[in-house]
């Protein structure tokens, strides 16, 4: 039996991702899968939505790997020739009454680090209308930071 410094279990794309990071230094990796190929489980069902970090409970260790992943995709995307698109996304607000939560993942988002957050009311900045096909929206907000990596 070979000796291992880490052991990794899932080739999805986080174990893959971890396992090329810990390849940079000396140790010696072993990365174990139940499947007979990579992205073979959870991962191949991925909608490819890199998120922007704004929903995770700030202090948390997801909310710190969602705004750090994010910002490391694109160069990882120019690196690993994959495709990949910073498009932004749009939370929508269809009522008052959602103002509420709508404020809370904002401040999440502002507290975890996410950059140019903006919070949007129809009245205000209606031009944003027409990025968006829903037509009831009253307030939204926008991370500019959300992305995704395109299929094939």
């Amino acid at each position: 039996m070979k000796d291992y410094d880490v052991i990794i279990i899932g080739a999805g794309v986080s174990g893959c991702a971890i396992a090329r990071e810990l390849a940079k230094g000396k140790l010696r990796i072993a990365v174990l899968e139940a499947k007979s190929d990579v992205c073979e489980g959870t991962s191949k069902a991925n909608s490819g939505i890199v998120h922007a970090g704004y929903d995770a409970v700030p202090g948390t260790l997801k909310a710190k790997l969602n705004v750090r992943g994010n910002e490391m995709m694109e160069e990882l995307s120019k690196k690993l020739d994959f495709p990949f698109r910073r498009n932004g996304s749009l939370v929508l607000c269809f009522e008052e009454d959602g103002m509420p939560g709508l404020e809370e993942l904002y401040r999440r988002g502002i507290e975890n680090g996410v950059k140019e957050l903006k919070l949007l009311s129809r009245r205000k900045y209606g031009q944003w209308s027409r990025r968006c096909p829903v037509t009831s929206w009253e307030h939204c907000m926008h991370p500019p930071a959300a992305s995704y990596v395109l299929s094939d």
